[in-house]
């Protein structure tokens, strides 16, 4: 594993450590913001089949804004996620169906989690898009913008030098599953180095410690293991 327990434990305590009660109070989630990070979620998108999906939300009532507010105010004081909102399900997806669906490498895991912890990553999103900045360079996984972009870019650019007879050199990287050797520490150290609020960080680091996942397939699921 790219992560160590004992790393991410260091790290955890490290955040405790500086969390400054001062911070809550720029941190507060308001309603404002709320509403904002609902208007980015996509409609239809599932929690897994525990019944709460983006919908929910998305045709929310002002009780419901209120105790948004409520729950994340308490969790980032706390610095701890409600558990039942800590469990995800893995279903496979094919990545090619033209190639074998019965060998094992044609899959990719998705994780899919509550629709309330999607809406808090957004809120986190809209709240330090400042300190969450990316290259102009990057194209995916980012808000609004799709590799379709970068292969546009990479197509006009070599339609421009060979037009006027220059020679063209790519070099094209792809790492073999890449994120399963992302090191998640490196990750939260960056938010630091970003000024991200620790009482924030502490908040997102603990729910990476204690989340649960099961497996789904062909309609049956697996028992939640601890991840």
């Amino acid at each position: 594993m790219p992560t160590l327990t004992d790393d991410m434990n260091s790290l955890l305590y490290d955040i405790n450590e500086s969390v400054c009660i001062s911070e809550l109070y720029d941190a507060k989630v308001d309603k404002t913001l709320i509403l904002r990070s609902i208007n980015r979620l996509k409609a239809g998108k599932g929690d897994g089949g525990e019944g709460f999906d983006s919908d929910h939300l998305i045709n929310h009532t002002p009780t419901l804004v209120d105790m948004l507010v409520m729950l994340y105010n308490i969790m980032l004081c706390h610095g701890h996620f409600a558990c039942d909102l800590l469990y995800s399900t893995i279903v496979s997806i094919p990545k090619d169906l033209r190639a074998s669906l019965g060998s094992s490498d044609n899959y990719r895991g998705i994780a899919l989690c509550c629709s309330i912890c999607k809406l808090f990553d957004n809120v986190i999103v809209y709240k330090y898009s400042d300190n969450l900045y990316t290259n102009d360079l990057q194209f995916g996984f980012k808000y609004k913008h799709s590799t379709s972009m970068c292969t546009a870019l990479f197509v006009e650019t070599v339609k421009h030098l060979t037009n006027r007879n220059t020679n063209v050199y790519s070099c094209l990287l792809d790492a073999s599953k890449a994120f399963d050797k992302v090191h998640y520490g490196k990750l939260f150290r960056l938010l630091i180095k970003r000024d991200v609020p620790y009482i924030v960080i502490r908040l997102l680091l603990n729910s990476y410690l204690s989340q649960h996942v099961c497996v789904s397939w062909d309609g049956c699921k697996s028992l939640f293991q601890y991840f």
